[in-house]
């Protein structure tokens, strides 16, 4: 059986690195300046923005879940080494103060 290593600090080291980025990503205080005239070339630009707007809402979105993904996988390996570490003590018959 494969065995599966996860190191709890660097897992919250990272976690705490996407929080850190995500106020950056979902601030959106960058606005496009306002568009003076027209043209193809005006419309084409506003397109350009439409789609980094979407992007930069992507983005944040991407992070948001990748949280709430690297807090289950903590939570989940901490529980079930817990569990783990109760029934080792249990069969070997040591106490847990």
């Amino acid at each position: 059986m494969a065995e599966i290593n996860i190191k709890v600090t660097e897992l919250s080291n990272v976690i705490t690195k996407l929080q850190g980025m995500q106020p950056k990503c979902s601030s959106g205080g960058i606005m496009p300046p306002s568009t003076v005239g027209g043209g193809k070339i005006v419309n084409e630009l506003e397109d350009t923005v439409d789609v980094y707007k979407a992007l930069d809402h992507d983005f944040a979105v991407l992070i948001s879940n990748t949280i709430s993904f690297l807090q289950n996988v903590k939570s989940s390996y901490m529980e079930s080494d817990a569990k783990a570490n109760d029934i080792i003590r249990t069969v070997v018959g040591i106490k847990t103060y």
